[in-house]
């Protein structure tokens, strides 16, 4: 009982250290350089879906060096900190109409 009461601390000490949350702890651990967000840069990756121009989080991803997966749980860490409509999940058939 003792170890788990101490990884419990861990876990609430590294949550809540010098970054204030997880998320900034991620994006410490993201490569030091900037991502090239200049507009020839971008275009490419912008798509329309439901009237509305997105870039899909595999693409934000490696604008940022890091795995999709990684992106999505920062993401998901920290939801309450973006407007209600930043995101949405793809469906079925909009996700297939993607890749063909």
């Amino acid at each position: 009982m003792t170890a788990s009461t101490g990884l419990k601390r861990n876990r609430s000490a590294a949550r809540d250290g010098m970054w204030g949350s997880r998320f900034h702890e991620a994006v410490e651990l993201m490569p030091s350089r900037k991502p090239d967000l200049a507009p020839h840069t971008l275009e490419p990756l912008i798509l329309v879906i439901r009237n509305q121009r997105v870039i899909l989080d595999a693409d934000l991803a490696k604008l940022y060096g890091v795995q999709t997966k990684r992106f999505n749980e920062a993401f998901k860490r920290n939801r309450h900190r973006f407007p209600d409509d930043f995101a949405f999940q793809l469906t079925a058939v909009e996700f297939t109409n993607l890749r063909s």
